[in-house]
């Protein structure tokens, strides 16, 4: 008779079991449905930040942006207009709104790439580079190029190849090649790299999850990213003067071969140009940092999430000339 009482003394501790759990999760449940966690997020307006990080472009684009100081109808998730060594920005919208960033990563690539390497080494391109995605700067295994000429490639055709390449052949230099083989990551002490300049220059709403900017993970904010542009252009200015450039010249050394690459910039070689870098994938929409001179000052326009960012920059830029010159 114990036998059958044992399994009737174990069902009750499961049926017992089973509604505590059950009441607990009724509970959770109950506690995030009242705090607000399961409702959609609302529209923002005016200078206000989304507070739940990365939202739909189309979501974003639908709203509209604040109709003082004659600011044209510009379509944006975030931006900013700003003069090179100011305080303020001139005008600032969505300040705090994370979102991916894209290519302009590869702008801390290279800064990362300048601290860490002699840009004349030249470097032999590998099948993991060019097996990442995208083919801009028709790279080809077995190939030389010095890491000056990769990173044109990287920040006028936005090569994903290039920005690889660097970045698996400075963890294969710290890690050894066995090591390297192994490692389940092929560029994660590049990328912790670009993470830790980031903090060092105080970009705190930065994060870089890879070199290339394919990921979503990589993602800032306007300001970060203003922060980012004033530091290449008193630290590392050839950067910049790189991307102004309509076409650029690179070098395969193991034929000793020379072929133009055209920028895809869409200000490329246009006057005033300062330099910049564009962005685009299916999450983040398009972007663009760009640099202009008008009237001798410099000034710093940024787009994000944007479906014309030539266009919508084009807007910023005359909007400075037109409206903010003339103050």
């Amino acid at each position: 008779n114990s036998a059958p009482s044992l399994q009737k003394n174990n069902r009750k501790k499961v049926i017992i079991f089973s509604l505590v759990a059950f009441l607990i999760l009724i509970a959770c449940f109950s506690f995030f449905w009242f705090s607000g966690f399961f409702e959609k997020p609302n529209k923002t307006t005016g200078n206000e930040a989304s507070s739940f990080g990365l939202a739909s472009a189309s979501t974003q684009l639908t709203e509209e942006l604040p109709k003082d100081k004659n600011l044209p109808d510009i379509h944006v998730t975030a931006g900013l207009v700003k003069e090179l060594g100011a305080s303020d920005s001139l005008f600032l919208y969505r300040p705090r709104a994370r979102w991916p960033i894209a290519s302009i990563s590869k702008l801390m690539a290279a800064v990362v790439a300048k601290d860490q390497f002699d840009v004349s080494t030249i470097l032999t391109v590998t099948q993991d580079a060019v097996d990442t995605e995208g083919t801009s700067g028709n790279l080809k295994v077995g190939e030389k190029y010095s890491i000056a000429d990769l990173i044109k490639l990287m920040l006028t055709v936005s090569s994903n190849d290039a920005t690889m390449l660097i970045a698996q052949h400075y963890d294969e230099s710290k890690l050894g090649k066995e090591n390297y083989e192994k490692a389940l990551s092929k560029t994660a002490l590049f990328t912790g790299l670009m993470q830790q300049k980031a903090r060092e220059l105080g970009l705190n709403e930065t994060y870089f999850g890879e070199p290339t900017g394919l990921s979503m993970i990589n993602q800032s904010v306007v300001g970060d990213l203003a922060v980012m542009a004033s530091y290449i252009q008193s630290t590392y200015p050839e950067l910049f003067v790189i991307t102004t450039n309509a076409k650029n010249t690179v070098l395969e050394r193991k034929r000793m071969a020379r072929r133009t690459e055209t920028n895809i910039n869409p200000f490329a070689g246009q006057k005033g140009f300062l330099g910049g870098k564009t962005g685009f994938t299916d999450e983040a929409g398009q972007g663009l940092l760009s640099l202009f001179e008008i009237n001798g000052k410099k000034y710093l326009t940024i787009v994000l999430g944007t479906e014309d960012r030539a266009g919508e920059t084009i807007k910023l830029r005359d909007w400075i000339k037109n409206e903010v010159l003339k103050k």
